[in-house]
């Protein structure tokens, strides 16, 4: 529902750029010309079912991140530094606020969102970037600025959403990740430019005061301490995690690495095969939907090679989903998204590697056995002789 209202307030940026050309079509056909009037009724028609959207969308509660301004802060200071270094570039960061103040983000989508905007700059052939934070009312505004060539407003207007332009195929993937991972958490994102001047991504976190929900978060990461302190098979598994939603992935990394597992993280079937192959993950946790293929279809594939069918795979489903699907797909354990609690999770992760290693052990076992049994009659065989 939160990315709804991200999709909401796409909707009216696009609306607000057609009712700019309608009124230069006024000007250059005149008020009364039919095509123009025509293509206003369609406008008005279009804000009006907008709003009707707005009333309609419901304030459904949904598993999203949470996290303390002062500990992204943290977080993100050392992340700058390993950009600045990697992209050979100037990177400021402000981050005055000093409350503890709550919004709906985590490192997973902080890293993503700075990468993203940071690669665009470099691109563009940014010396400098500004990254900083200001409280703004009930929001947080983080503004990431460059010095790069900027846009035409031609461009500006197809930023985050996946456009294709001169400089190659998929150009602009970037900013549609951006734009995905801030709806999906109710946030507003936008992009102004300048050409020759440069580009500012301005992008706007909900501030969290719920106290149920942040004595909850504090709550679960107590739980989390105690769950890490007991003896840990998680510790140093490879969980390969694939899912459409980059959010959901965030959420997956900043639990699973917490409690000590290796996480690689993919949106894509292809670069999950990939992974598969060069990283060979311990268990698989996935949800039935890939940006580019079905779970079904992305499974039957895994299931075709011997040497990944062992695997564990974990499926994730929202509380209120249709489960008609499950019978189509193969996996070994089921684990519910929207409730996500964590020491169940932990549980039925350990238990998935503990049959594993028992497997292991039976098969290691077996193996002994058969060599046995050929030696045996080996030896049967020489006496005979």
């Amino acid at each position: 529902m939160e990315k709804i209202k991200g999709i909401i307030h796409d909707i009216a940026n696009k609306l607000t750029i057609s009712k700019s050309v309608n009124r230069k079509l006024e000007n250059l056909l005149g008020k009364d010309h039919k095509e123009v009037k025509r293509l206003k009724k369609s406008l008005e028609d279009s804000i009006l079912l907008l709003d009707d959207l707005r009333k309609s969308s419901s304030d459904e509660k949904k598993n999203l991140p949470l996290e303390n301004i002062q500990t992204l802060k943290e977080t993100e200071y050392l992340k700058v530094q390993s950009l600045m270094s990697l992209y050979d570039i100037e990177i400021e960061y402000r981050n005055e606020i000093d409350n503890d103040i709550w919004i709906n983000l985590n490192s997973y989508s902080s890293d993503r969102i700075l990468s993203n905007c940071i690669d665009n700059a470099k691109h563009a052939g940014a010396k400098k970037i500004v990254i900083e934070y200001l409280l703004k009312g009930n929001h947080i505004q983080l503004k990431i600025k460059d010095n790069g060539i900027g846009m035409s407003q031609d461009v500006l207007e197809k930023v985050g959403f996946g456009y294709s332009s001169q400089t190659g195929d998929n150009h602009g993937i970037g900013t549609q990740v951006i734009r995905n991972m801030v709806q999906e958490v109710g946030g507003s994102v936008q992009w102004h430019s300048i050409e020759d001047l440069g580009t500012c991504c301005n992008i706007k976190f909900n501030i969290v005061k719920d106290e149920q929900q942040i004595d909850m978060r504090k709550e679960t990461l107590v739980k989390r301490i105690n769950l890490i302190s007991t003896p840990n098979l998680i510790e140093e598994k490879k969980i390969l995690v694939v899912s459409h939603s980059p959010t959901e992935l965030g959420i997956w990394e900043n639990f699973l690495s917490n409690i000590g597992a290796q996480v690689a993280t993919t949106e894509y079937a292809e670069v999950a095969m990939n992974h598969m192959y060069k990283y060979k993950p311990d268990c698989l946790l996935f949800n039935k939907s890939l940006k580019d293929m079905s779970a079904k279809a992305w499974l039957k594939i895994i299931m075709s090679d011997p040497s990944l069918i062992g695997i564990p795979k974990v499926l994730y489903v929202e509380e209120d989903e249709n489960l008609d699907f499950l019978k189509n797909i193969p996996f070994d354990e089921l684990v519910n998204f929207t409730q996500f609690n964590e020491k169940n999770i932990y549980m039925k992760l350990k238990t998935l590697f503990q049959n594993q290693e028992l497997q292991k052990l039976k098969n290691t076992g077996d193996q002994i056995a058969r060599e046995g049994e050929h030696f045996s009659v080996s030896n049967s065989q020489k006496k005979v002789l």
